[in-house]
């Protein structure tokens, strides 16, 4: 009797998988003994061939991605500092066109830092 085993075949019973020993050759592949997993009543004996994953991958547009990060606020340190300083240095514009240039870029001025000495 000769047994062979695919290499892609995989054996488990009752959802303990068993290991195929395939030896060297076609002809030297080895029989399995199902007598140590199996119990009393009902079993169950899985062959399978393949096993499959599947993965979805959602991958945002650069442009949805920037959209968010200004919406949330999370720009890089760089363009907030750029921002920041343009925004306190429009201060010296007339009061309506510097609100304008904040509302355009998204920068609310909430808080300013001013050194006193005495």
């Amino acid at each position: 009797m000769n047994t062979n085993w695919p290499a892609s075949v995989q054996v488990s019973v009752n959802a303990t998988p068993l290991i195929i020993d395939r030896g060297e050759n076609k002809t030297s592949h080895k029989p399995l003994h199902l007598k140590e997993v199996c119990q009393a009543g009902r079993n169950m004996i899985q062959i399978t061939s393949h096993l499959f994953l599947l993965q979805l991958v959602h991958r945002p547009t650069v442009r949805s991605v920037l959209q968010g990060l200004l919406r949330k606020r999370l720009l890089p340190l760089d363009h907030c500092a750029a921002k920041i300083k343009r925004n306190f240095t429009n201060g010296s514009l007339p009061a309506n066109q510097s609100n304008q240039t904040a509302v355009e870029e998204g920068v609310e001025q909430t808080a300013i830092k001013v050194s006193l000495k005495c």
